[in-house]
Protein backbone atom coordinates (compact mmCIF):
# COMPACT_ATOMS: atom_id res chain seq x y z
CA UNK A 1 0.00 0.00 0.00
CA UNK A 2 2.97 2.56 0.28
CA UNK A 3 4.43 3.54 3.35
CA UNK A 4 2.31 6.20 6.12
CA UNK A 5 3.27 9.72 5.51
CA UNK A 6 6.12 10.70 7.58
CA UNK A 7 4.20 14.05 7.94
CA UNK A 8 1.18 12.01 9.63
CA UNK A 9 3.58 10.70 12.29
CA UNK A 10 5.22 14.42 12.28
CA UNK A 11 1.23 15.66 13.09
CA UNK A 12 0.67 13.23 16.12
CA UNK A 13 3.46 14.96 17.79
CA UNK A 14 2.25 18.51 17.36
CA UNK A 15 -1.08 16.78 17.99
CA UNK A 16 0.17 15.38 21.54
CA UNK A 17 1.24 19.12 22.31
CA UNK A 18 -1.74 20.47 21.45
CA UNK A 19 -4.15 17.60 23.62
CA UNK A 20 -2.80 17.59 26.70
CA UNK A 21 -5.47 20.25 27.91
CA UNK A 22 -4.84 21.27 31.42
CA UNK A 23 -2.34 18.14 32.11
CA UNK A 24 0.78 20.37 30.62
CA UNK A 25 1.93 21.31 34.18
CA UNK A 26 -0.01 24.28 34.28
CA UNK A 27 -3.85 23.98 35.76
CA UNK A 28 -4.62 27.62 33.78
CA UNK A 29 -4.01 25.71 30.09
CA UNK A 30 -6.86 25.03 28.03
CA UNK A 31 -7.94 23.74 24.75
CA UNK A 32 -8.32 27.68 23.73
CA UNK A 33 -4.84 28.43 24.72
CA UNK A 34 -2.86 25.63 22.96
CA UNK A 35 -3.74 27.12 19.33
CA UNK A 36 -2.01 25.23 16.43
CA UNK A 37 -1.87 27.13 12.61
CA UNK A 38 -2.73 25.62 9.83
CA UNK A 39 -1.44 27.59 6.54
CA UNK A 40 -2.71 26.58 2.94
CA UNK A 41 0.16 27.96 0.41
CA UNK A 42 -1.95 28.31 -3.23
CA UNK A 43 -1.36 29.14 -6.14
CA UNK A 44 -3.07 32.95 -5.68
CA UNK A 45 -3.30 33.52 -1.79
CA UNK A 46 -1.34 31.99 1.45
CA UNK A 47 -4.23 31.39 4.40
CA UNK A 48 -3.78 31.37 7.68
CA UNK A 49 -5.84 30.12 10.76
CA UNK A 50 -5.54 29.15 13.87
CA UNK A 51 -7.30 26.54 15.35
CA UNK A 52 -7.75 24.92 19.12
CA UNK A 53 -7.26 21.20 20.27
CA UNK A 54 -11.21 20.68 19.60
CA UNK A 55 -10.95 21.66 15.79
CA UNK A 56 -12.77 24.94 16.59
CA UNK A 57 -11.45 27.89 14.06
CA UNK A 58 -10.53 31.33 16.03
CA UNK A 59 -9.22 33.09 13.54
CA UNK A 60 -7.95 33.36 9.37
CA UNK A 61 -5.93 35.91 7.83
CA UNK A 62 -4.71 35.86 4.15
CA UNK A 63 -2.22 37.55 1.70
CA UNK A 64 -1.63 37.19 -2.26
CA UNK A 65 0.98 34.33 -2.74
CA UNK A 66 4.57 36.17 -3.80
CA UNK A 67 5.80 34.85 -6.94
CA UNK A 68 9.53 36.03 -6.04
CA UNK A 69 10.30 32.48 -4.49
CA UNK A 70 10.66 30.18 -1.38
CA UNK A 71 12.60 33.84 0.86
CA UNK A 72 9.45 35.78 -0.42
CA UNK A 73 6.71 32.70 0.99
CA UNK A 74 8.86 32.47 3.83
CA UNK A 75 8.96 36.32 5.08
CA UNK A 76 4.62 36.51 4.32
CA UNK A 77 3.88 33.47 6.29
CA UNK A 78 5.91 34.82 9.01
CA UNK A 79 3.95 38.22 8.78
CA UNK A 80 0.34 36.52 8.36
CA UNK A 81 1.26 34.66 11.75
CA UNK A 82 2.26 37.60 13.77
CA UNK A 83 -0.97 38.89 12.76
CA UNK A 84 -3.00 36.55 14.58
CA UNK A 85 -4.15 37.46 17.76
CA UNK A 86 -2.49 34.31 19.95
CA UNK A 87 0.56 32.97 18.81
CA UNK A 88 0.48 28.83 17.86
CA UNK A 89 2.34 26.45 19.51
CA UNK A 90 2.90 24.62 16.40
CA UNK A 91 2.32 25.03 12.77
CA UNK A 92 0.99 22.75 9.56
CA UNK A 93 1.34 23.73 6.10
CA UNK A 94 0.50 22.53 2.97
CA UNK A 95 2.05 23.52 -0.28
CA UNK A 96 1.28 22.59 -3.70
CA UNK A 97 4.04 20.32 -4.99
CA UNK A 98 6.05 17.19 -3.51
CA UNK A 99 7.07 17.65 -0.23
CA UNK A 100 9.88 14.63 0.73
CA UNK A 101 11.65 14.25 4.11
CA UNK A 102 9.16 15.77 6.65
CA UNK A 103 9.90 19.10 4.87
CA UNK A 104 12.13 19.00 2.14
CA UNK A 105 9.84 20.90 -1.03
CA UNK A 106 11.64 19.08 -4.45
CA UNK A 107 9.01 20.97 -6.67
CA UNK A 108 6.34 23.11 -6.22
CA UNK A 109 5.06 23.49 -10.11
CA UNK A 110 2.64 26.59 -9.46
CA UNK A 111 4.71 29.02 -7.82
CA UNK A 112 7.38 31.21 -9.77
CA UNK A 113 11.13 31.37 -8.32
CA UNK A 114 11.28 27.69 -7.05
CA UNK A 115 14.44 26.52 -8.95
CA UNK A 116 15.77 24.04 -6.62
CA UNK A 117 14.42 21.89 -3.99
CA UNK A 118 14.41 23.90 -0.59
CA UNK A 119 14.26 22.70 3.12
CA UNK A 120 10.72 24.35 4.21
CA UNK A 121 10.42 22.72 7.08
CA UNK A 122 13.69 23.35 8.93
CA UNK A 123 13.73 26.72 7.61
CA UNK A 124 10.40 27.73 8.99
CA UNK A 125 11.05 25.84 12.20
CA UNK A 126 14.06 27.45 12.52
CA UNK A 127 11.60 31.22 11.71
CA UNK A 128 8.98 30.10 13.78
CA UNK A 129 10.66 28.47 16.85
CA UNK A 130 8.01 26.09 17.05
CA UNK A 131 7.43 22.54 15.47
CA UNK A 132 6.28 22.45 11.93
CA UNK A 133 4.38 19.30 9.86
CA UNK A 134 4.58 20.56 6.42
CA UNK A 135 3.04 18.31 3.56
CA UNK A 136 1.53 18.60 0.20
CA UNK A 137 -1.58 20.89 0.07
CA UNK A 138 -3.94 18.56 -1.06
CA UNK A 139 -2.71 15.81 1.18
CA UNK A 140 -2.29 17.68 4.38
CA UNK A 141 -5.68 18.87 3.69
CA UNK A 142 -7.39 15.01 3.32
CA UNK A 143 -5.68 14.45 6.33
CA UNK A 144 -7.66 17.35 8.16
CA UNK A 145 -10.90 15.84 7.14
CA UNK A 146 -9.84 12.48 7.63
CA UNK A 147 -9.11 12.89 11.03
CA UNK A 148 -11.62 15.56 11.95
CA UNK A 149 -13.95 16.67 9.14
CA UNK A 150 -15.79 14.86 6.32
CA UNK A 151 -14.18 11.57 6.03
CA UNK A 152 -13.92 10.94 9.72
CA UNK A 153 -13.68 7.33 10.98
CA UNK A 154 -13.41 6.10 7.20
CA UNK A 155 -11.17 3.32 6.22
CA UNK A 156 -10.52 4.74 2.49
CA UNK A 157 -10.95 8.15 1.05
CA UNK A 158 -10.18 9.60 -2.12
CA UNK A 159 -9.93 13.62 -2.27
CA UNK A 160 -9.84 15.84 -5.18
CA UNK A 161 -8.97 19.54 -4.63
CA UNK A 162 -9.60 21.76 -7.33
CA UNK A 163 -8.19 25.76 -7.44
CA UNK A 164 -4.59 27.06 -9.62
CA UNK A 165 -3.95 23.29 -10.40
CA UNK A 166 -5.70 20.11 -9.36
CA UNK A 167 -4.58 17.40 -6.78
CA UNK A 168 -5.80 13.92 -5.24
CA UNK A 169 -5.33 12.87 -1.85
CA UNK A 170 -5.97 9.06 -0.97
CA UNK A 171 -6.45 6.75 2.57
CA UNK A 172 -6.56 3.23 1.82
CA UNK A 173 -7.14 1.05 4.62
CA UNK A 174 -6.78 3.77 7.49
CA UNK A 175 -3.35 4.61 6.35
CA UNK A 176 -2.08 7.67 4.00
CA UNK A 177 -1.14 5.92 0.76
CA UNK A 178 1.76 7.78 -0.51
CA UNK A 179 3.47 5.85 -3.20
CA UNK A 180 7.13 4.73 -4.24
CA UNK A 181 8.24 8.39 -4.52
CA UNK A 182 5.80 10.41 -2.86
CA UNK A 183 3.23 10.68 -5.87
CA UNK A 184 0.79 8.15 -5.49
CA UNK A 185 -1.71 10.50 -5.08
CA UNK A 186 -1.20 12.87 -8.28
CA UNK A 187 -3.43 13.63 -10.63
CA UNK A 188 -1.88 14.09 -13.89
Amino acid sequence: MGAVDPLLRRLSLVLDKVTCQGKCGDARVTSEALLVAGIDVGGTNIEVGSVDADHRAHQRVKAATPMSGPDAVLATVADLLAALDAAPIAVGMGIPGVVHDEGRVLTVPNLQGWTRPVDLGAALTERLRVPVALGNDVNVGLLGEWLAGAAKGSRTVLGVWMGTGIGGGLIVGGRPYSGSRGMGRSIT
